[in-house]
């Protein structure tokens, strides 16, 4: 999403004044060629400190419950629950979850907030990312209140529904969030 920044530490250019002043040499000076280098003994260099991770990525998470959002939406996971039971209320004739995997409900709150107009069924994405690494985003079937229900919002429209994803049995992971064609943000669930 918008609030997601990528890993690439900043650079900073050095401005137009001090190449000038750096690329102009003082006759008295001797030129760099001529002057001897000056080695400084190696323990007294700083150790570089590796960048922070970046708030929502997969090594620093946000938590569900915490809204986020990028130029067109501001969104917000609620907390994802097993729901075979619901699913299979909603429609007799959905299929259970394939052995080994499970159901899970995530309700969603999204605000539109764009120039224009859009739909969160379109636009929104939630998967899950296994601590294995993989990610699973199959559909459940029908389910109780589908956020894909939700029609064209306008400027300050909210909707609210839920998504559901097919989950491994007991798996540990991530949940992702991806809003239009934004890098997906990562959430953690509350224990």
């Amino acid at each position: 999403m918008g609030t997601q920044s990528d890993d690439t530490p900043a650079v900073t250019l050095p401005s137009a004044a001090s190449t000038t002043a750096s690329t102009t040499e003082d006759p008295a000076t001797p030129s760099p060629s001529a002057v001897e280098p000056t080695t400084e003994p190696a323990d007294d260099e700083p150790t570089p400190t590796p960048d922070a991770a970046a708030e929502g990525s997969r090594s620093a998470p946000f938590t569900i419950g915490e809204t986020v959002g990028n130029e067109d939406w501001s969104v917000t996971l609620g907390e994802p629950t097993e729901a075979w039971k619901r699913v299979k209320a909603e429609n007799q004739f959905n299929d259970p979850p394939a052995d080994g995997f499970e159901f899970y409900l995530v309700p969603v709150t999204a605000t539109y907030i764009g120039d224009e107009s859009g739909f969160a069924w379109l636009d929104l994405r939630v998967k899950f990312v296994g601590a294995d690494g993989v990610t699973y985003e199959d559909r459940c079937g029908m389910i109780p209140d589908d956020l894909d229900d939700v029609g064209e919002l306008y400027e300050g429209g909210v909707a609210k529904g839920n998504t559901c994803v097919v989950v491994p049995e007991g798996a540990e992971g991530l949940w992702t969030l991806t809003a239009g064609w934004s890098d997906p943000v990562f959430f953690v669930a509350g224990s």
